[in-house]
């Protein structure tokens, strides 16, 4: 049987949402790198980051896909088109709201103009 302080120190250290040492995770992170040989630059992420708004994130997202389709044998643009896929598919959605945005544009103006004709027959 576990001595209660270890088995207390095992509790708090699992329960969530607990207390974070950012810079004891952090000084652990960089010194596992060094261990493996590795050399990263280490952030903490904010809470509302995305893919898309963090380039460091993406890139190094992008190398592991990368990596990994050479490690299994897929062709390794395979993530890089998937994500150039979503991204063109975004820019015609934009587009297409866009051009719904200048219909509706064009039909207030048209109902603008046949309300002015009204008026002007009215005073005619």
């Amino acid at each position: 049987m576990a001595p209660k302080p270890i088995l207390q120190a095992f509790e708090t250290a699992c329960s969530f949402p607990g207390v974070l040492d950012e810079q004891a995770v952090e000084r652990s992170l960089v010194d596992y790198l060094d261990a493996i040989g590795m050399k990263r630059k280490v952030d903490r992420l904010p809470e509302n980051w995305s893919i898309e708004t963090t380039p460091g994130v993406r890139k190094s997202v992008l190398w592991v896909l990368d990596d990994l389709a050479k490690r299994i044998g897929y062709k390794p643009g395979d993530a890089r088109d998937a994500l150039a896929a979503r991204d063109a598919r975004d820019a015609l959605a934009a587009r297409d709201a866009r051009d719904a945005l200048d219909a509706l544009d064009a039909r207030d103006a048209l109902d603008a103009l046949d309300a002015l004709d009204a008026l002007d027959a009215l005073d005619a």
